[in-house]
């Protein structure tokens, strides 16, 4: 008997060991509450911090937002150094105190408080939602990985709340090391850059880019390796990039309403050669799954609610159709319907709450259909 016991025990955990390996895990964590500390005009003020991280099994992504919520910014936030940093793979590359900002009209959309830093999925897929809300309209930043992945994809998408408002991406790198005695370049499609140069990128043949710095190449004992970029082309209007002797920084102005991006946090190990032949032979095949990618929770393709319905159903009957738990079920399969219909049928028309509520929607109507077997078991 102990024998059989040890070896289901074994069985089950090779099979949960088999499963984390094609399964993305996130976790979200925050607002924690801290102080600056000898920051030029700023020190001691209080801040505010959130991290989110995606690890795909074979390379682990960490976001970072942090504000200065100091009482002389009221009502406002101060995001001092960006809105989103990336911390990990690496603290080169792309800048984890603020790598991914969005401006409007002269200034930072996250100059107000973040509305959500949250969970999106996890599993076949992981992502990542930050947003925020101004009387714009709503930003959503959507990172998503999938199992065993070294790409990170990233929706950028703007909700307006009245006529559309002008904005614009600010990506900033640091390739290979946090450095002012390298020497940074960028390799487009078209050509290659040094620092320092400010160009207009051709949206049509410009669209990746790899990043790296010629001193601190791969081989360099204090090099993270290069890194490289991709947008969907299609969703830019514009693009700038300045190459530096310290950052380098890509300005997207977009055409619509969503900008589409794969980032990748380093190419550990590779020289910077063969970033550029690896982006070179590849990026139409990245390109390729960007724009086949949905941007969108995986369970408004999924019919797992209709059968939790048929369910509802055949225990609603045979417990005598009661009130309560029909009118409940009956409200909130309503609601999932009109959600998926409109988010599957007619994107366009979706607004920020959808899936977050969708996916409470779900949750409740498991709640309602263990509730009545639990009825049924019991003999109602």
């Amino acid at each position: 008997m102990l024998r059989a016991v040890a070896v289901t025990a074994v069985i089950a955990l090779a099979a949960w060991a088999v499963a984390a390996e094609d399964a993305v895990t996130v976790s979200v964590s925050g607002p924690t509450e801290g102080h600056l500390g000898a920051y030029r005009n700023h020190e001691g003020h209080p801040t505010r911090r959130y991290e989110a991280s995606l690890n795909t099994g074979a390379t682990r992504y960490r976001f970072n937002h942090w504000v200065d919520v100091h009482p002389d910014h009221r009502p406002k936030v101060l995001p001092l150094e960006g809105m989103i940093g990336m911390t990990a793979p690496t603290g080169a590359n792309w800048y984890g105190n603020g790598f991914l900002n969005i401006h409007l009209e002269g200034e930072q959309v996250g100059t107000v408080r973040v509305r959500a830093v949250r969970e999106m999925e996890s599993g076949a897929r992981g992502s990542v939602d930050f947003e925020w809300r101004r009387p714009e309209g709503t930003w959503r930043v959507r990172f998503l990985a999938l199992p065993q992945g070294v790409r990170l994809f990233c929706s950028v998408r703007y909700f307006p709340a009245g006529p559309p408002a002008d904005w614009r991406l600010r990506l900033v790198c640091y390739p290979g090391r946090q450095t002012r005695d390298g020497h940074r370049m960028t390799t487009t499609a078209a050509r290659t850059l040094e620092q320092t140069s400010t160009v207009e990128l051709r949206r049509a043949g410009e669209w990746w880019l790899a990043i790296y710095d010629s001193v601190y190449d791969a081989d360099h004992g204090h090099s993270d390796g290069g890194t490289a970029m991709i947008y969907a082309p299609e969703d830019v209007s514009a693009a700038k990039l300045e190459v530096t002797d310290y950052p380098v920084t890509v300005w997207l102005t977009p055409s619509g309403q969503q900008v589409r991006l794969i980032f990748w946090g380093s190419f550990f190990g590779s020289s910077n050669a063969e970033i550029v032949e690896e982006m070179q032979r590849t990026a139409e095949q990245h390109l390729e799954a960007l724009r086949g990618t949905r941007f969108i929770h995986r369970a408004v393709f999924a019919d797992d609610w209709r059968e939790r319905q048929a369910e509802i159903d055949r225990l609603l009957e045979a417990l005598g159709h009661p009130a309560d738990p029909g009118q409940r079920a009956r409200e909130v399969q309503r609601e999932i319907a009109e959600i998926v219909s409109r988010l599957r049928e007619r994107p366009g028309e979706a607004g920020p709450d959808d899936e977050p509520r969708l996916l409470d929607l779900l949750q409740r109507q498991e709640a309602v259909l263990w509730d009545m077997r639990w009825e049924e078991l019991l003999g109602g």
